[in-house]
């Protein structure tokens, strides 16, 4: 029979437990243990989340007499109140709540609006608003660029342009950045400015950079054009120039041959050469030609003159 002493300890209800952590503002991915300290020894431990019994999983365990709870890789989900309880056959008593905070993100960013193209199309002088969502704890800070140079006009995760101009068009980033995880996301959109009046192309747009840019393909297109040009021409002139001083060598060479031809077969060695024909070339010179019927030497007569006349017989 057991004694009235041991018998009043087995029926007192258990005193408030104490409870702890390790660390109750972890990173995702951390690891956090609680432990649950009773005042009263023979006493079942329990465990709590945000009121709810805790179920364990390959995350989430317990130590052998239920004392330590350890999680491991901790996810958002993990964040909350948590407490422990202690019980017997008489009563029960339940620790005061341990809130774990996890940080995390910034994670899934989105801009809105948010074609799947993830182009924009706006129409010249219509508002515009983009606004940028983040999953983060704690909340992100926002910068915002605009074709890659940061707008300290933008601030926070909302941009508004009540009137759109041409030179609104390009690639709006969103930039969001935990400096408690140290973690940065960024996403972008590109916004198209267009001009839909009448006569005119619909969709049709050029940002300032585009503008730029065929300014300066041009010019350099229209340099390299000229270069070539300029190289083709002196080159086509050399050639053309080698060609005329090659040619005039070989004719200035083949007049002299001719010229010395010439003198050999029609004036012989030792033989005087004719007079020059005034305006007759000195290489070449002219030899007067005589026709065959000026060489022949025809003397005509009149046979009646040949004819004497006939004698009077009676003189």
């Amino acid at each position: 029979m057991d004694s009235p002493w041991k018998r009043l300890l087995i029926t007192e209800t258990p005193t408030k437990p104490n409870i702890t952590a390790n660390s109750t503002n972890i990173i995702k991915n951390g690891t956090v243990v609680f432990t649950c300290s009773p005042e009263n020894e023979g006493t079942n431990i329990l465990w709590f989340c945000n009121n709810q019994t805790l179920s364990l999983n390959e995350r989430r365990n317990m130590s052998k007499n239920n004392q330590t709870l350890t999680i491991k890789s901790v996810k958002r989900e993990d964040a909350g109140s948590y407490q422990c309880e202690v019980w017997n056959p008489i009563g029960a008593n339940r620790s005061d709540p341990l809130t774990l905070t996890v940080n995390y993100g910034p994670d899934h960013i989105v801009i809105r609006p948010s074609p799947e193209s993830r182009e924009i199309e706006i129409r010249f002088k219509d508002p515009l608003t983009l606004v940028c969502h983040i999953e983060s704890y704690p909340p992100a800070l926002y910068e915002w660029q605009v074709n890659s140079t940061m707008n300290s006009d933008f601030s926070g995760n909302t941009i508004v342009i009540k009137s759109v101009s041409w030179e609104d068009s390009g690639k709006y980033t969103c930039l969001a950045k935990n400096d408690v995880t140290n973690l940065t996301i960024s996403k972008d959109v590109t916004v198209r400015v267009v001009d839909t009046s009448p006569g005119k192309c619909k969709g049709f747009s050029l940002s300032g950079g585009a503008i730029a840019g065929i300014v300066i393909g041009v010019l350099v297109g229209e340099a390299l054009i000229q270069t070539l040009l300029y190289f083709l021409f002196f080159r086509k002139n050399g050639r053309v120039r080698k060609h005329h001083l090659s040619e005039k060598n070989h004719s200035a060479h083949k007049h002299g041959e001719d010229a010395k031809m010439y003198e050999h077969s029609v004036c012989p060695k030792g033989s005087a050469l004719p007079a020059q024909v005034m305006g007759s070339s000195p290489a070449f010179p002219e030899v007067p030609s005589e026709s065959p019927y000026q060489a022949l030497d025809i003397t005509t007569a009149d046979v009646y003159d040949k004819i004497e006349p006939l004698k009077n017989p009676q003189a």
